[in-house]
This record gives structure tokens, C-alpha cells and sequence, in this order.
């Protein structure tokens, strides 16, 4: 999109992560299930900072080996405040397709920041990375996010019944697609 800033929006943009720095604020949101369940699917633990700095390190350095897998931070352009985190993990590009997970960690952040975010990283999905399909698999408790999603042109696609068991019930496992006609369609309506 010649013209544009990639990793920049209104009010969000999209940053490197900073182990060293990072690692503090993602070992204290990984006390929240809500968070948690949004990077991992099973068993939780407390990570101290020293596990995220080493998890931040793991991935991307596998990231630079590998090149099929993009780790980006979230920040609020006012402050640089870090609010969340795109995982793009899992490509598979002759299928044109990858498994997206956005982490934001507030939910006082997730109105404001969210869709933007989630925006900027289709963009980048759809255009730089020229994919035809991204998935995201949420937990079906986190209402706000599948709300997010299905906003920006995400369809469910695949529901795993009584996959997850959070607060002494269970709970489906809701798979999410959206392809590049979907978004399309999407950005038309919302530009009417």
C-alpha cells in the first residue's frame, strides 16, 4: 500500500518486542486466564519475568531461523504504552493462509485499540504478506473478542464442543476464518 504507514495507525502501532522490556508487563497479564487462553490453549502457570524474557527470546529467535513467523508488539502511540501483541505463528503459504492470535491485555484497552489493531494486522496479512486466509481460535467466554472479530469480517467456521473448562464450566472452542473477499466486503461497508 504505497503511501501508507504500514505499522502505524491512528492510534496504535506495531513495534518489535523488546524481551528485556517486554517480559515484565507479559508475565503479569499471563495471571489473567482471559489473557492466557488467548496465547495458549491448556494448563497455566505463573510465568516470572525470566520465563517471559526467555518465551520472548525462544520466539524470536525461531522466528529468525525459520522466517514463517512474525511477532509484533502493540503500543499506543501516545506514550508507547505496550497494550498487547500479534502473533502471526503458523503460515502455510502455499495455501495462502496463516493462524493469527491478538493479545490485547486490558479490556479497557480492547475497545479503543482492538479493532484498529486487528485491522493493522490484516493489512498486513492481506496486502504486504498477499495471504488469502487468517484464523484465530478464541475461547467461547471471551464474548468481546469473538465481537471483535466477526466486526472485521471473521466467520466462524468450526466449533469444538466442551473443549475448554474455565470457572467449573465447560466451554466450546470457536474457530474463526476470514478471507481476503470477507475483508474486502467488510472495509466496503464501512466505508459507505
Amino acid at each position: 500500500m504505497i503511501g501508507s504507514q504500514l505499522f502505524e495507525g491512528e492510534n496504535v502501532r506495531f513495534t518489535a518486542i523488546d524481551p528485556e522490556k517486554d517480559a515484565m508487563l507479559h508475565s503479569t497479564w499471563m495471571q489473567d486466564l482471559r489473557y492466557a487462553d488467548l496465547q495458549h490453549n491448556g494448563t497455566f502457570h505463573h510465568l516470572s519475568v525470566f520465563e517471559a524474557r526467555n518465551q520472548f527470546v525462544n520466539m524470536l529467535k525461531e522466528s529468525a531461523e525459520k522466517s514463517n513467523q512474525f511477532y509484533f508488539a502493540i503500543r499506543k502511540k501516545k506514550d508507547e504504552g505496550l497494550i498487547g501483541f500479534v502473533y502471526l505463528p503458523e503460515f502455510s503459504w502455499s495455501n495462502g493462509s496463516v493462524l493469527m492470535r491478538l493479545l490485547i491485555a486490558e479490556n479497557d484497552d480492547l475497545h479503543p485499540y482492538g479493532r484498529e489493531a486487528l485491522d493493522m494486522a490484516l493489512v498486513y496479512i492481506f496486502h504486504e504478506l498477499n495471504l488469502y486466509r487468517v484464523s484465530m481460535i478464541v475461547p467461547e467466554y471471551n464474548r468481546e473478542m469473538t465481537e471483535l472479530y466477526e466486526q472485521a469480517g471473521f466467520q466462524l467456521e468450526v466449533r469444538m464442543r466442551d473443549f475448554c473448562y474455565r470457572g467449573g464450566s465447560h466451554w466450546d472452542q470457536l474457530n474463526y476464518g476470514c478471507l481476503l473477499a470477507d475483508w474486502q466486503h467488510k472495509q466496503a461497508e464501512v466505508a459507505q
